[in-house]
């Protein structure tokens, strides 16, 4: 009797550690599954890089299926991403939008998506584009935040700071500035909020001007030096007609009419 309930005590002690045992075996093996997958999507752009598209196509879709069906705990979002961004190299832009979507980590998914918005808008469809934004934005913004004063929690902030700013980039880079202001402001920390701004400001400052501003150009930017020995009521007129010389385009745009000057 005594026997019997040494054995059982001895089982039910065992088992936990041969449960343990095997759940790590298993760990290991998500691990390596997940470190293939991100060798493989790698091996595949190499294959992008070169032309054969086929070759990395074939190689990404079993990439996907290796990673995809992987536990959350065993860091497959490092593996997708890397999928997706290669099906991004090579505009496979559905099966990117897959990768993107089977990642369990918010902040990476936003990254992945903005980078297929990206590639819409180079390719200039801008209806996928923006509606790829604005599943970048629906994401980022469902990152939970923990309100607190506590320093230490501050980090919980970061995140969904960091998606947004992602989305923001995309944004200005799609001429959409006033969205990007008004996103900027949502940003929960205070730095990340000032790093966007600052973002847009020099964007707005390199925008091109629009139709209607070129026609406000003053003449004063026409190179007057180009006419030397030239009399000064004469100047401004020598200085336009040469100038139109290099780039006929340039007469319609000042004053949006055509100019004539005399005693040239």
């Amino acid at each position: 009797m005594k026997r019997q309930l040494l054995s059982l005590a001895l089982i039910i002690f065992l088992l936990p550690m041969q449960v343990l045992a095997a759940n790590l075996q298993q760990k290991n093996a998500n691990f390596q599954k997940k470190d293939q997958a991100e060798l493989m999507a790698k091996v595949a752009g190499g294959y992008g890089e070169i032309g054969e598209t086929r070759q990395a196509l074939q190689i990404l879709d079993n990439a996907l299926k290796l990673a995809k069906p992987l536990p959350k705990d065993s860091y497959k979002d490092l593996a997708l991403r890397e999928i997706c961004q290669q099906y991004v190299a090579i505009a496979h832009l559905d099966k990117a939008i897959e990768a993107a979507n089977a990642m369990p980590q918010d902040t990476l998914k936003v990254y992945c998506l903005t980078a297929i918005a990206a590639k819409y808008r180079i390719q200039g469809n801008r209806t996928l584009a923006d509606k790829v934004i604005d599943q970048a934005l629906q994401t980022a913004n469902a990152i939970s935040v923990e309100k607190s004063n506590h320093e230490a929690l501050r980090y919980a902030e970061e995140p969904r700071s960091l998606a947004l700013v992602n989305v923001i980039e995309e944004l200005i880079a799609s001429e959409q500035i006033e969205r990007a202001l008004r996103l900027a402001k949502t940003i929960p920390l205070a730095s990340y909020q000032r790093e966007a701004s600052r973002k847009i400001l020099k964007a707005k400052t390199k925008q091109p001007l629009k139709p209607e501003q070129e026609k406000a150009k003053p003449i004063a930017i026409i190179p007057t030096k180009v006419c030397t020995g030239v009399p000064a009521n004469k100047l401004l007129g020598c200085a336009f007609q040469k100038a139109l010389l290099q780039e006929p385009s340039l007469e319609k745009h000042i004053f949006g009419q055509n100019l004539t000057f005399s005693g040239i």
